[in-house]
């Protein structure tokens, strides 16, 4: 896929992602993006990946996430050392803002939603329901979804009992059936990290609901309405925090509706958080991106919540809001480094 972007100095390669990953070259004004992601978890894939990147002209920068363990981030490094070049780490939900953006060709500050699985943020937060605040090639993180815990890390994403178990061990004290290792792992804060990822939350809810997948919680939601006091809205540490935990304390009582409740709560809150940022900034555009967008109810109640009150919506229209687009937003925030 090709896309416009205004003139850049330099030739500029970004990769990302492990699973899905993918790449993002930019010469002149156009941004060359293959339509299939690779993945790097197997031998097969990684010669794909280096074999679609060696066809590309030599690059004068290279661009990659910021997370280290990434085998898109150690193939930019290695391929940087290689050729002598700079290589720049870029923050993930930084490039998901960045490349709404640029599909839009705005240059003007944004907000913006990032909203998604897991990605690494500043001082080694697991990130991933994140309000920035973008400028040119900058950002600022606004706000955040109040963190839960991931216990077993990469385990909890997987099993996704586990986040529930922490949960109601955290809110309620209830720890009957937990084995006693785990038990012990929640009470000594042992591999438990935090996440405000609004993808772990939505398994949160899943597991609480006792929906057996994202598809059919989504396809559940046909009464939507925001619960009654169902979110609460601080300040934390000076970021705007969105708490569900009444709504999800309610969903686990009583599970009638609890797709309706949880996804109509949840655009009231991200809504909320906006019209605070929107007052601190007197920034009336807003951009939605990553995967936790693919979810068109979660998406449509939330633009039109946001164009109601008189915001700008950017949503991605030829790349989708997940992963797929990071690359291309790291190499638009390098090609404005680089103007």
């Amino acid at each position: 896929m090709l896309l416009k972007v205004p003139q850049a100095n330099l030739k500029i390669l970004a990769l990302s992602g492990h699973d899905k990953a993918g790449f993002c070259f930019i010469e002149k004004d156009s941004a060359f993006i293959p339509t299939t992601p690779f993945n790097l978890n197997t031998k097969e894939g990684i010669l794909a990946f280096k074999t679609a990147i060696a066809e590309l002209p030599v690059p004068d920068i290279i661009a990659s996430d910021l997370h280290p363990d990434l085998a898109s981030s150690k193939i930019a490094h290695d391929m940087a050392k290689a050729l002598g070049i700079k290589h720049i780490g870029i923050r993930h939900h930084h490039a998901h803002i960045a490349a709404v953006m640029a599909e839009h060709a705005t240059s003007a500050p944004v907000l913006g939603f990032a909203l998604d699985g897991l990605g690494l943020g500043e001082n080694n937060e697991l990130w991933g329901g994140e309000l920035l605040k973008v400028e040119k090639e900058t950002y600022k993180r606004l706000g955040r979804l109040k963190p839960v815990r991931l216990p077993g890390s990469d385990k909890g994403t997987k099993e996704i009992w586990r986040i529930a178990a922490a949960f109601l061990y955290d809110k309620l004290g209830k720890k009957e059936g937990l084995p006693p290792l785990f038990e012990t792992a929640l009470k000594k804060h042992i591999n438990t990290p935090l996440t405000s990822s609004c993808g772990r939350l939505f398994d949160l809810a899943l597991a609480l609901s006792g929906t057996p997948n994202l598809h059919a919680f989504e396809s559940q939601a046909t009464n939507l309405k925001p619960l009654k006091n169902g979110f609460i809205i601080n300040e934390n540490g000076g970021l705007i925090e969105a708490d569900l935990t009444p709504t999800l304390l309610h969903i686990y009582n009583d599970k009638t509706n609890a797709a309706g409740y949880f996804h109509g709560t949840l655009a009231a809150a991200l809504f909320s958080m906006a019209a605070k940022a929107r007052e601190a900034t007197d920034i009336t555009t807003i951009a939605l991106s990553g995967g936790c967008f693919l979810n068109k109810v979660l998406k449509t109640e939330l633009s039109a919540l946001l164009t109601a009150a008189s915001f700008t919506v950017l949503t991605p229209s030829r790349l989708p809001p997940s992963d797929e687009a990071v690359p291309f937003g790291m190499a638009d925030i390098v090609r404005r480094q680089n103007s």
